[in-house]
């Protein structure tokens, strides 16, 4: 079993998930388990780039080639890989859409967005995929700012007068140019 923590949430995963932020033992809010997910939602013809089922208590995901995911209650991933899936593979949605739904049903305001700290406040770029958004956030980054998050970006509106953005994982999502361009790193070193 492996402890992490991300958005404010004590994980425990039995998939190792290397992107996240490592911790000792913690009080577990979220278990992520590989484990038999049940297609009873599954429509007889599967759309090829894949298919999702939602209600008020769970979410029910199929990525073809990838494997199935129920996301319950906020609490509990259920991922059931298909046969030779690369681990990495399964992270991309895991960390992802599936991540994005516990998190909403968690109760957070949930966008797809990148965020840096800038002083005392938080920016958030929102926009459709390929836009920039994670460019912009790495290149603030290079400048001495903090990344809050890339992707998928949690606000927690309890507090109406001040809300609050979750820490996520340190990792942007960039094709090689944009790293080469925006951090100067060589993109096969990092």
């Amino acid at each position: 079993m492996y402890c992490y923590n991300a958005y404010g949430l004590g994980i425990r995963s039995f998939l190792p998930l290397p992107e996240l932020l490592v911790t000792a033992e913690i009080e577990t809010d979220v278990v992520i388990q590989l484990g038999k997910v049940r297609a009873q939602f599954l429509p007889e013809t599967i759309p090829k780039e894949g298919y999702c089922h939602l209600t008020a208590q769970f979410a029910y995901f199929m990525w073809d080639r990838i494997g199935t995911f129920l996301v319950k209650d906020g609490k509990e991933i259920i991922v059931e890989p298909f046969p030779g899936v690369e681990e990495r593979l399964i992270r991309l949605p895991l960390l992802g859409t599936v991540l994005a739904v516990l998190l909403y049903q968690r109760g957070l305001l949930v966008l797809h967005a990148s965020a840096v700290a800038i002083n005392s406040g938080v920016v958030a770029f929102l926009g459709e995929k390929g836009q920039g958004k994670s460019t912009m956030a790495a290149s603030l980054y290079k400048r001495g700012h903090h990344l809050m998050a890339d992707d998928v970006v949690a606000v927690d509106l309890s507090d109406s007068i001040s809300p609050l953005v979750l820490s996520g994982f340190p990792q942007f999502k960039l094709w090689p140019e944009a790293v080469a361009s925006t951090l100067g790193d060589d993109p096969e070193t990092l």
